[in-house]
């Protein structure tokens, strides 16, 4: 390391932040000098003048006397202290003042660390005020610039030109000779609280009052420095150091308010290192560094007074606990966790031996969506992890994505991305036909004339009933006859026929280019379907039997689906809603990769979906997502409704063969469905697990709001949202919904699709149980539809008005129902990543109860978490963990809580950047070492 390389410009002057960053950088070899003179506004009470390090500084004595005679602060740099700052200092710290940060990175040459230590609420340092150009230049471009964070969640707020340039630096607890570790007394039977400026500024006069009003009967003392009297009894202001520290050792407790998550005081540390015991709010940076809710943390006032009480009270016990407890935040910010740090963030980058996590190289990435349904699109599973992850990949100015689509999904696309955040201008679509599919627009405007058609007298009066059931089940009808291939022949002259005489064209033409496309390949559909008479000959009878319950009464069942106002088969129901359009859906895609892999600006593709079919024509890398293979897991069950079985496994699994590199959301998925196996080879099969999802935001809450204030404003949501239902379901089950007093009632929540694996059978024989046998008064909300076997069940057993099911639920209200819940479950037979209900869930306030499957055991694998999971074979099991939750709600909320709390370390930022990292490698673009973190 050159001489100049050991220079380093502490542009801080923290009086505290001295105490541990200056002794820890000498140590390592490094010469300091700190300015002289310093700001003296009200802002910067804590910055201190320190002279001591200039004499290991090895710069001539005039230029030192220049320096100390120069206001780094606020004087611009000229060019002649410029010139010799350059010649003699390679690295600058620099605090994150806007004058300070621009004249640093405009003028200095060498390494700069801009030192964050948070700010508040949502607020980041993107949005800094008075950021230069050239100085935000210098930051995108990473022109030896790093945003040298004090906490490693701070970036969670930032975009990503600043969290690529992010290098953690944590802060430690110095040595200080008034504050010796464990001197704390405890003798003066008061509260200690530090306020500072109690009377200049408008936040600490706010915490100021907050404090007296919740705090003001128990007795305390509130110090900090003060620039106008407080004029109070209690307040002590301005004390000198000695008595400063002399009140932390007699004070018997320090209460800290700030549920801030990215910004924390320092005196609560302090009170750590001398073992006074410190009650704290939740939420804040403090639960963060413990990395759990330790019995410390608050969740309430009153549970703060009431732990404050009890160590006024003398409860030694307690004491004792509470001062064993917060050693796992002084753990976090040991002398030997910092210093480890300190070896491997910082040194390398002064060394110039370390490794950049991106590079500069343009990367394009092109993303593969294979959905050809027509029906509704829905923003579930891989497209909601879509929403999240592109938005932050084109915080990257130097990523292009593009995205290939069937044409008549690519609108679809575009409005779920554009809501998720995403800039539709800087994405571009590959289709085979930009103006789309005319078939399918065509079927499109059918649906809609079907649907909405005003009837014709001459018809109404001759045809009402079938009419009737046309528009009510003209999709199902159409899908079913046209999945048999011989069905299609025989009955498209007859369908032709009435097609033209009643002036349904677009009907005519849909049944005249499918009968075409049946034609042209009708060797390989007769040979497929050679031994399908008889089951055609079913299909006949259901298609008789679905007319036929045009006339009948729909079912009980309260459902805002209109699909299960009928009880029907599974299997059938798959059936009906198969996409008459296979063999379209088919060609498009086809064509589609055709063109895809005549799309040489592409570095990398992603296929977010495990489809194989045509991949052989794609010569670029390919990284696969494997969600799961769960088909595989169940085979009987999803062999019974889906028709497409075997072609969908192989489909899958030659994806994966045929992938550069795999991604699993979860290791059992990755070991037991991708390796073990031998579809891919564990060197290129990675695991990303996502990150919780937070809900408060759907309800405009801040995540440190408390739990009844989701609950008001959820009411109102869910109110809001029945009442738009007056006009979308029939009568009695909206009359019956809207007397429903949401907030009064107790209920559990299944968040769920309908799948063959999801248990919902055992989860509503379950809650029969519940209901009848433990006399628990709660119904039950589901958000998946009612399918035959369901239905028949909760028919048989009059719990029609008991299990409500609320399909396809708009983002704000589905997190409205997760916080009016009592209690959610997941009941799911098998996932292939930790469930997302358990965060979103807990982030809006309501606890969880989960099935013991693999992926739940590979994150709660602790015999603690016994009573949060349950077996969901054994209906008697759900029974029990069910009414024990029921009854014990806050228990189980707050030992959730302390997972949760460890769980939202890791961010979408995170699972971004490891996607990110996968594509840059196999795009050639970066070294393949970066990503080992990742297997």
């Amino acid at each position: 390391m050159e001489n100049r390389e050991k220079r380093i410009l502490w542009l801080l002057n923290h009086k505290t932040l001295m105490q541990s960053e200056l002794p820890l950088l000498t140590s390592m070899g490094f010469e300091i000098y700190i300015p002289k003179i310093v700001p003296t506004d009200e802002g910067n009470m804590s910055v201190i003048v320190n002279n001591s390090y200039d004499q290991g500084m090895t710069i001539s004595k005039d230029f030192l006397n220049e320096l100390n005679y120069f206001n780094f602060y606020s004087q611009k740099w000229n060019g002649k202290i410029v010139k010799k700052i350059n010649q003699n200092f390679g690295v600058a710290f620099c605090a994150f003042f806007p004058d300070l940060v621009n004249n640093v990175l405009e003028s200095f040459s060498g390494k700069v660390f801009l030192r964050a230590f948070g700010r508040d609420g949502s607020n980041n340092y993107a949005t800094f005020p008075s950021l230069s150009k050239k100085t935000i230049t210098r930051i995108q471009d990473q022109n030896n610039v790093w945003f040298a964070q004090a906490y490693d969640n701070l970036t969670e707020v930032e975009p990503f030109w600043i969290r690529r340039i992010s290098v953690h630096l944590p802060i430690g607890v110095g040595e200080n000779p008034s504050f010796q570790k464990n001197s704390w007394s405890g003798k003066e039977n008061r509260i200690l609280f530090i306020c500072s400026r109690i009377r200049t500024s408008p936040y600490y006069t706010s915490i100021y009052d907050t404090f007296i009003k919740d705090f003001g009967n128990f007795p305390h003392t509130i110090a900090g420095h003060q620039l106008i009297p407080v004029n109070e009894a209690n307040v002590i202001e301005n004390l000198p150091d000695e008595d400063y520290y002399e009140l932390f050792k007699q004070c018997k407790v320090m209460f800290y308010h700030s549920r801030e998550e990215r910004h924390l005081h320092y005196h609560p540390l302090e009170a750590i290192v001398i073992g006074m015991p410190v009650i704290y709010m939740s939420g804040g940076m403090l639960d963060h560094l413990a990395g759990e809710k330790l019995p410390n943390s608050c969740e309430t006032i009153q549970e703060a007074k009431e732990k404050i009480k009890r160590v006024l009270d003398g409860d030694e016990e307690f004491i004792s606990l509470l001062q064993q407890s917060q050693q796992k935040i002084f753990n976090s910010l040991s002398p030997q966790k910092i210093m480890f740090k300190w070896q491997n963030n910082f040194l390398p980058l002064i060394n110039n031996n370390h490794i950049l996590t991106y590079k500069n190289e343009e990367l394009t990435l092109g993303i593969f969506i294979p959905i050809v349904d027509i029906g509704p699109f829905f923003a579930e599973g891989i497209m909601r992890l879509l929403g999240f992850l592109i938005p932050i990949w084109q915080e990257q100015e130097n990523i292009n994505i593009r995205i290939a689509c069937a044409s008549w999904n690519k609108p679809k696309i575009q409005e779920y991305l554009s809501q998720s955040g995403a800039a539709l201008s800087k994405i571009t679509f590959i289709t085979t036909n930009q103006k789309g599919n005319v078939a399918i627009s065509i079927f499109k405007l059918l649906q809609h004339k079907v649907e909405n058609r005003r009837k014709n007298k001459r018809n109404k009066k001759n045809l009402s009933f079938l009419f009737s059931a046309l528009k009510k089940y003209a999709r199902q009808i159409l899908s079913e006859i046209f999945y048999q291939w011989w069905l299609t022949l025989l009955l498209s002259p007859v369908l032709i026929v009435l097609g033209i005489f009643f002036g349904f064209f677009y009907f005519t033409y849909i049944v005249i280019h499918l009968c075409y496309k049946t034609c042209i390949t009708g060797y390989k559909i007769f040979y497929q379907h050679i031994g399908t008479i008889k089951e055609g000959k079913e299909t006949g009878s259901k298609i008789k039997e679905l007319i036929s319950r045009a006339k009948k009464t729909p079912s009980l069942i309260i459902s805002t689906d209109r699909l299960n106002q009928i009880s029907w088969g599974k299997s059938t129901l798959r059936r009906l809603l198969t996409i008459p359009f296979h063999l379209i859906g088919s060609a498009e895609i086809n064509h589609l990769c055709l063109k895809m892999s005549k799309a040489e600006e592409i570095d990398c593709w992603y296929f977010p979906f495990p489809r194989g079919n045509n991949m052989e024509h794609i010569k670029k890398p390919i990284v696969v997502a494997l969600p799961d293979l769960v088909h595989l897991e169940f085979p009987t069950r999803f062999n019974a409704v889906d028709p497409n079985f075997d072609t969908l496994i192989n489909d899958i699994i030659l994806a994966i063969n045929h992938a550069d590199a795999t991604i699993s959301y979860s290791k059992y998925i990755r070991d037991t469905q991708v390796v073990q196996p031998g579809y891919h080879d564990a060197e290129t099969a990675y695991v990303i697990p996502h990150a919780p999802i937070k809900l408060n935001e759907l309800l405009d809450m801040h995540e440190n709001s408390t739990f009844s204030k989701y609950r008001v404003t959820a009411i109102k949501v869910i109110n809001e949202y029945v009442a738009s239902l007056a006009t979308k379901i029939p009568a009695r089950q909206y009359t019956y919904l809207s007397n429903i007093q949401f907030g009064n009632i107790k209920y559990l929540f299944v968040s769920s699709q309908n799948r063959p694996y999801k248990n919902y059978l055992n989860m509503v024989k379950a809650y029969e149980k519940i209901l009848r046998e433990e006399y628990q008064n709660v119904k039950l909300i589901i958000t998946g539809a009612v399918d035959k076997e369901l239905g028949e069940f909760i028919e048989s057993r009059k719990l029609h008005l008991d299990v409500i099911s609320l399909h396809n639920l708009p983002a704000n209200v589905h997190a409205a129902f997760y916080a009016c819940a009592e209690l959610s479950l997941v009941p799911s037979l098998f996932e292939g990543g930790f469930p997302f209900v358990f965060s979103e869930s807990l982030s809006v306030g309501t606890p969880v109860l989960l099935s013991n499957i693999p992926v739940v055991r590979e994150v709660l694998s602790s015999p603690n978490y016994e009573k949060i999971i349950f077996n969901p074979y054994n209906i008697q099991d759900i029974v029990n963990k069910t009414k024990w939750a029921l009854t014990h709600r806050e228990e189980l909320i707050n030992s959730e809580m302390k997972i949760f709390a460890q769980m939202k370390s890791r961010t979408w930022n995170d699972v971004a950047q490891e996607y990110y990292r996968v594509f840059k490698v196999f795009a050639n673009k970066q070294i393949p070492d970066l990503i080992q973190q990742n297997k």
